[in-house]
This record gives C-alpha cells, structure tokens and sequence, in this order.
C-alpha cells in the first residue's frame, strides 16, 4: 500500500504536508476521498441514475460480464449503497440493457453526423 501511495497522484493532492513533515488529510472522510473532483470531471452535481447506470455498462462491457450479472443479490446491494440525486437507483439487467440500448443509438448517431461533416470523397458500402 506504501508504494502505491508514493505513486499516486490522486492521493498526493488530496494531502499536505504540516510543520512536521507529517502528512495531513484535506478530506474528513473516506468518502470525501473517492468523491467527484475538479479534475475528474467539471460537473460538481451528484451522480445520476443515468450516470451510475452509464457506468455499469461500461464496466460490464470492459470485463465482458453478461447483464444478468445486474440481477445478482450481492451486486444490487452494492448498487443500494450508492447514492444518487433523483430517483433511487434500480439497477437490473432490464435497466443495464436499456441504457446500453441508449448509449449505441446515440453512439450511432454521433457516428453519422460525424461522417456526414467529412469532407473526404471516400464512399462507405456497408454490404455485409
């Protein structure tokens, strides 16, 4: 743990050093600590439904778990602990798969704006 911490450099700004040399949390909490910050993101706003839920697909996709993962006990009490602003979080496979339905189609549709701003003469056959 003492070597990662001489590493990490979301830890070494989250501490000073006093008089001492001893170092000094700026943070009162653990979850103070694993909070939004500034350089994670410019939102301070709390999380979202769609933000935590954004978040599950992508980490189910990444580890290559099936959505019905969602559905285990165990991985919906972790998700009661995290709080959100708005709704409760409800996170199952119905929900994980409808935003990751969401996700692909506004994926897609940032793909053909793009392509449709391109000003290359190259002709794209999409035959299977």
């Amino acid at each position: 743990m003492t070597r990662h911490l001489e590493l990490c450099n979301r830890y070494k700004t989250k501490i000073r050093s006093d008089v001492n040399g001893q170092h000094q949390m700026n943070f009162k909490s653990m979850s103070n600590f694993f909070s939004r910050s500034t350089a994670d993101s410019t939102s301070t706003e709390p999380f979202t439904v769609k933000d935590i839920l954004e978040k599950i697909v992508n980490y189910f996709i990444s580890a290559n778990h099936a959505f019905n993962t969602a559905d285990n006990s165990h991985f919906r009490e972790l998700m009661n602990l995290i709080s959100v602003s708005g709704p409760p979080l409800k996170a199952n496979r119905f929900n994980v798969t409808n935003r990751f339905h969401e996700l692909v189609k506004q994926a897609k549709d940032d793909l053909m704006i793009r392509l449709r701003e391109n000003d290359s003469k190259i002709s794209l056959a999409l035959n299977a």
